[in-house]
């Protein structure tokens, strides 16, 4: 599993959460492969790079006197969006991979096909 966590959400308490998840996942089968990722200064959007630099640090709503703080910074939270994508598509290029590699040989071997 990836975890990414912003140390300036202001929605969740995201690092909290996420070295909750590292100490419960310390002894499963499956430890190596898991990766956990932090941010200095970026906020609760952070590893959405789709949406970035567009979503503001703070929203709210005057109709009903609502505010909400997301955290971070724009640039911070920019960085945080970019470096996370590349680090989601290494992670599931590692991770992936190699399951549906052994998913398809698996499959060859069950039904005799020659792959070419």
């Amino acid at each position: 599993m990836m975890f990414i966590a912003g140390e300036d959400d202001h929605v969740q308490p995201a690092v909290y959460f996420t070295k909750q998840m590292a100490g419960r996942l310390q002894n499963h089968e499956y430890k190596s492969q898991n990766k956990f990722i932090y941010y200095k200064n970026a906020g609760h959007f952070a590893p959405f790079p789709g949406n970035l630099p567009n979503l503001p640090q703070i929203t709210g709503n005057t109709q009903f006197h609502m505010r909400m703080i997301f955290g971070g910074t724009k640039k911070d939270n920019t960085k945080a969006a970019s470096h996370s994508w590349d680090q989601t598509v290494q992670f599931l290029n590692r991770t992936l991979k190699k399951k549906f590699r052994i998913l398809i040989q698996s499959s060859i071997k069950q039904t005799g096909a020659i792959v070419e």
